[in-house]
């Protein structure tokens, strides 16, 4: 016995199907990430037990070279390395689940990042410390790679327990240029 579908149902079906394997997808791919953030922070963990501080500050190191270079490149691509520019590829890119507001000011252009699944992930397994040094500390060299006139600073992070990461990017020439006005007064 074999059952005749209308085109209309046939749709349907088809449309509950596609549901079902991206529901399947997004599922697979967050116990990935679970897995990964989990070794990435008990392998980092260990290495320092054995080796020391030194640890985290080769694996800033490794991951920020990648970093710098990764942006110079996007940068180049782009055709612009304004920090405008850097907040549309970086920051109006995330994928869902990131939450943060932008104010621009004479100085530079101020972000606070409230909700970052990153940190969230970090958090809630225990490997805060571990990622802090595997992501945070790449903004830095995402944006030296980016553009090495383009200053930053942070002083607030989420994985650190904040209530934001209070990212600052302003233009290093602009800020010298002002000071070099305040000398001649």
């Amino acid at each position: 016995m074999s059952i005749e579908l209308t085109p209309e149902l046939e749709t349907l079906l088809e449309e509950k199907v596609a549901e079902k394997v991206a529901e399947k997808v997004k599922e697979t791919v967050e116990r990935i990430r679970e897995h990964d953030y989990q070794m990435t922070g008990k392998l980092l963990r260990n290495m320092k037990e054995r080796y020391g501080e030194d640890v985290y500050d080769v694996t800033a190191k490794t991951y920020g070279e990648f970093a710098c270079q990764y942006w110079k490149k996007r940068a180049e691509d782009h055709g612009d390395n304004s920090i405008e520019s850097l907040i549309e590829l970086l920051w109006e890119t995330l994928p869902p689940g990131f939450e943060y507001t932008m104010e621009k000011t004479d100085a530079g252009t101020q972000m606070y990042c409230t909700k970052c699944p990153n940190a969230d992930r970090a958090l809630r397994l225990g490997v805060e410390e571990q990622y802090y040094h595997v992501i945070c500390k790449s903004d830095w060299s995402i944006v030296e790679g980016f553009n090495p006139n383009i200053g930053f600073t942070m002083t607030k992070n989420l994985m650190k327990g904040d209530d934001c990461c209070n990212h600052f990017y302003y233009y290093k020439d602009k800020i010298l240029k002002n000071l070099s006005n305040c000398d001649s007064l």
